[in-house]
Formats: C-alpha cells, sequence, structure tokens
C-alpha cells in the first residue's frame, strides 16, 4: 500500500514504466532493483512508525524535585554549627 504511493510517481518522473523489465544485455537487473527500491521504503516506514511509537510511551524524562527549604528548627542548628566553627 505504502510502496506504490511513493514509487509510482518517481519511476513516471524517471520515465520508467515498470522497473521489473529493465535489462542491460542479458542481465535482468530490474527485479533486483525494485526488490531493493521496495525493501528500503518498507523498511523506513516501518522505522518512522516505531519511532512515533517510542516517543509516544516513553515518558518525558522529569528533572529531580529541588530539595525542601531547611525547617526552622534546622536553620537555627545550622547557624550554631557554623557558630562553633569560628
Amino acid at each position: 500500500m505504502i510502496t506504490p504511493l511513493i514509487l509510482n510517481p518517481a519511476l513516471k518522473a524517471a520515465n520508467v514504466d515498470d522497473l521489473s523489465k529493465l535489462t542491460w544485455g542479458a542481465v535482468k537487473y530490474g527485479n533486483f532493483l525494485a526488490a531493493v527500491l521496495k525493501f528500503t521504503v518498507i523498511a523506513f516506514v516501518i522505522f518512522m512508525l516505531l519511532k512515533a511509537a517510542n516517543a509516544a510511551t516513553k515518558k518525558k524524562e522529569e528533572a529531580p524535585p529541588a530539595p525542601a527549604e531547611p525547617s526552622s528548627t534546622d536553620k537555627l542548628l545550622m547557624e550554631i554549627r557554623d557558630a562553633l566553627k569560628k
């Protein structure tokens, strides 16, 4: 379904009606080229779908919460500690 939508306009622009009929002497490279192009397009579409699925399910990493401000008792104890260090 995806491959004809993408490849047909590109092939028509390159003036190639049927990619599988391309030959070079006795070598029919059109079938191989068609298979490679189809594989590449399908692999890219599946990659993009999986990437979108991962982005949808992955939780955004939250920043660690800011440390709570010390209570008044803790502040008083820190002042006493700092005064004793002097």
